[in-house]
């Protein structure tokens, strides 16, 4: 959607070879500016199938931040990945009682 110089992506796909990149968010035109969540996908003939990689891309055009979701980095990798599984499985703990 474009209304008064604002860009509304509700979804958007880019496809490359070897990649696909989903974008959704927000730009404007008139500030140059930036906000918006993407996800990269390896892809092959038959269409994304591989490990995914989420991202935001904030601020200026000429100068935009590119942050990475850390948690699906950390669940990407092979030694991380079970320390996560196994905190999932531990119990939550309560904060101690006053007495």
């Amino acid at each position: 959607k474009l209304n008064n110089g604002q860009i509304e992506l509700t979804e958007a796909l880019v496809s490359g070879l070897g990649v696909q990149l989903g974008l959704t968010g927000k730009a404007s035109v008139p500030e140059r500016k930036l906000d918006m969540r993407a996800i990269a996908r390896q892809a092959g003939p038959h269409g994304a199938n591989g490990p995914q990689l989420m991202l935001d891309i904030r601020g200026n055009w000429d100068d935009p931040q590119i942050v990475f979701d850390k948690e699906s980095l950390i669940r990407r990798s092979d030694a991380a990945a079970p320390l996560l599984r196994a905190l999932d499985k531990l119990p939550s703990l309560s904060a101690p009682r006053a007495p």
